[in-house]
């Protein structure tokens, strides 16, 4: 009988994976965390096998399969506060077996994760390949608690707000009404971009982060609070808005040494979509992966976006990295252009052009690292 048992989905597997090759320390792959620092095999529930199904799919071919893992209605579970359940170490695992627990689980975005610790628990796992034709029949399936609005406090969020290597915006809707349709559509298609500058259509927040915190104290300035982020949105300086789309930002991937301002997406234009108009006219949006939810004034509590990467995808990775490259492109080829300019207006006597060989090696090497997020900080990020 199914009551006699408990249904877990694991996304990502070989054809071939059986019980006695899980790794319950396998390495977690995060983004801007240190390889083998975080370990864990995580599972999902009933209620959220369409997120297995999706990481499954956004995996190689070869891995492209879903685990169906049966274990044991008696297995004893381990709760962690929301959001610590990205963040398990092998000492923690090690700690929760020697307590005699079989699984570790935690709230993670409104959806609830599960971390395997004792094998010996598993009834049996059935390994499935899935197709694109899968994932439309289940997320079909399940179509009602997608659209089903899900709601959790800055406070919960909190150790999402605090992860270093991210930047968070926001951008309230007052302009165009503070009514749910408006944020149905950027949760959908996306966050237009005033003038295609995502400088120009948002604000950056002072969200917990060590960088902030460090640039703050290095500037005598109160060091930021989940609280003082709560009354930014609460006084939102634009259009008496009551609805403030939050978006987050891996910075790894910002081109720290494009224009200011985004110049045509110059800066942000690794997370932007682009879309073209029948009059040629392109227009960026900010990609509703990077978008986290949306605060309601009236509510106190942050609608999540069911778009959202909270851990970004291999799929995703690789068209930032490309994205990236491109913006250090555009970068590099406007220097060229107002060097050239400058030279040409100022110089009377003979042409001037110039080339790659212009520039100083060490120092667009330097620019080029910086760039690509190694050693970048978040000078020059619009606050």
């Amino acid at each position: 009988m199914d009551d006699d048992f408990l249904t877990f989905y694991h996304g990502g597997a070989s054809a071939d994976f059986s019980v006695s090759v899980i790794d319950i320390f396998y390495p977690a792959i995060k983004q801007q965390k240190k390889a083998g620092r975080y370990v864990g095999f995580y599972m999902f529930d009933e209620n959220n096998k369409d997120d297995a199904i999706h990481y499954a799919l956004n995996q190689k071919e070869e891995t492209r399969h879903l685990l169906t893992i049966r274990m044991k209605k008696d297995v004893r579970i381990a709760k962690l506060p929301p959001f610590s359940i990205t963040r398990i170490t092998r000492e923690q695992i090690e700690k929760f077996r020697q307590e005699g627990y079989d699984l570790i689980a935690g709230s993670m975005i409104g959806k609830m994760e599960y971390v395997l610790i004792n094998k010996d628990k598993i009834i049996d796992m059935k390994v499935e390949k899935v197709t694109y034709d899968k994932q439309d029949k289940d997320s079909a399936q399940d179509s009602q608690s997608l659209s089903e609005d899900r709601y959790v406090t800055l406070e919960e969020l909190e150790p999402l707000l605090s992860e270093s290597g991210y930047f968070c915006l926001g951008h309230g809707t007052g302009r165009f009404g503070n009514g749910s349709s408006v944020v149905d559509a950027i949760f959908e298609k996306g966050l237009r971009a005033k003038d295609n500058s995502l400088y120009f259509t948002t604000i950056g927040l002072s969200t917990p982060t060590p960088e902030i915190k460090e640039q703050t104290k290095e500037f005598g300035m109160p060091e930021p609070t989940i609280d003082s982020l709560k009354a930014s949105f609460n006084n939102w300086p634009h259009q008496n808005s009551k609805q403030i789309i939050i978006a987050r930002i891996p910075i790894k991937y910002i081109n720290m040494m494009g224009d200011t301002g985004d110049l045509d997406g110059e800066r942000y234009g690794a997370f932007m979509r682009t879309r073209t108009s029948e009059t040629g006219k392109v227009t960026n949006y900010l990609d509703p992966k990077f978008i986290l939810g949306c605060f309601d004034v009236e509510k106190q509590m942050v609608r999540l976006n069911p778009h959202f990467e909270k851990q970004l995808s291999p799929e995703t990775i690789a068209a930032l990295s490309s994205k990236h490259i491109e913006m250090l492109e555009k970068t590099k080829d406007r220097v060229k252009r107002t060097m050239e300019a400058s030279a040409f207006q100022n110089s009377s006597s003979q042409d001037f052009i110039v080339t790659d060989d212009t520039f100083d090696s060490s120092d667009w090497d330097s620019f080029e690292t910086n760039s690509s997020g190694e050693e970048s900080n978040q000078n020059g990020i619009r606050k």
